[in-house]
């Protein structure tokens, strides 16, 4: 889905890219930099009830390879990528596969998105949510909002925690 996104991406803008810079670009998901704030809430969450987790649109090997990157091995309860059951977010049968994962109903969550879409996916499908909205992104106007927005990840324990 990623090379496809590229793919469309470069046709869109008539950006002619070679298969290398392609491997290169796709490559690039492997090792994504995780913001200091972001890897200190796992590991803090993991000291206290909550159980913390990824569900994600990335390949499980995408995945494995953030988390790596990131130092956050063994912090994570689940590590799951939607594409184990090839619906993706924001599809509801994305966000049920959390729910069947953790053996939780979706008031016993504390979603975390900093997606806007997947922040008012998730508010939709029942997830307590809170969007982390780094840019100050203008709000989707679907009628719905999330819990809480915050520009940074600084309230994101209080939230899980309560």
């Amino acid at each position: 889905m990623t090379a496809d996104a590229l793919d469309y991406s470069c046709h869109a803008l008539k950006i002619d890219l070679s298969s290398n810079k392609k491997s290169q670009l796709l490559d690039g998901y492997f090792n994504l930099n995780t913001l200091r704030d972001e890897m200190r809430t796992p590991k803090t969450l993991k000291t206290s009830r909550a159980q913390p987790g990824v569900l994600s649109n990335m390949t499980k090997q995408m995945l494995d390879s953030r988390v790596k990157h990131a130092g956050l091995e063994g912090m994570l309860e689940h590590i799951l990528s939607t594409n184990k059951i090839q619906k993706y977010k924001p599809d509801p049968a994305a966000y049920e596969f959390g729910t069947r994962a953790f053996q939780k109903r979706k008031v016993q969550f504390a979603f975390v998105a900093s997606a806007g879409w997947d922040a008012f996916g998730t508010t939709a499908f029942g997830y307590p949510t809170f969007w982390i909205n780094w840019d100050n992104m203008a709000k989707e106007e679907l009628g719905i909002t999330p819990e809480e927005t915050s520009p940074g990840i600084e309230q994101v324990i209080n939230f899980i925690q309560k």
